[in-house]
């Protein structure tokens, strides 16, 4: 249903084999969701395979992980969406790779760059995932520079990050 919607009212475009879905950027939420605007509606895009701390609690690099994205995505008008099976998390947000032109004009994969820079983890894996390897890569090479997250011993774990006191 989402993948209809995308496809109906955005513009579709291939860049080497991705099938993305062209929408405008609205605003930053936190260091793994952001805001899109489709058929004049505001909707929530999760980051697939991506977690990062929380912004409300005690959680260490949640503000940071918010700023970090909010620096990347700033001079950004529009988005490219990849949908990778799982549509919508259990919250109701679209689940995408989500790509944007850098100030290179490249095209960059933000989940990527979120977990490479250690500003999330790679959590909510499925087996069709289309990047895992990939992004499996940045988080290993994030840990061994102790990235962000990384840096506090046992703050990351299994099933998400532990509170500060």
């Amino acid at each position: 249903m989402v993948l209809i919607i995308l496809l109906g009212f955005t513009m579709s475009c291939s860049f080497e084999d991705k099938n993305l879905h062209k929408v405008q950027f609205n605003k930053v939420i936190d260091g793994n969701t952001i805001k899109v605007i489709i058929d004049e509606e505001l909707k929530d895009v999760r980051l697939i395979l991506v977690d990062s701390p929380e912004l409300r609690g005690n959680y260490p690099f949640g503000v940071e992980a918010k700023k970090y994205l909010d620096n990347k995505l700033s001079n950004v008008d529009y988005v490219y969406l990849e949908l990778n099976g799982e549509e919508m998390d259990k919250h109701g947000k679209i689940w995408a790779y989500v790509w944007y032109y850098n100030d290179k004009k490249e095209l960059e994969m933000i989940n990527e760059d979120i977990i490479e820079n250690g500003y999330g983890r790679l959590a909510y894996i499925f087996d069709s995932a289309k990047y895992l390897k990939r992004l499996k890569a940045s988080q290993d090479r994030a840990k061994e520079r102790q990235e962000n997250i990384w840096s506090i011993d046992g703050y990351v774990t299994e099933d998400g990050y532990k509170k500060s006191k």
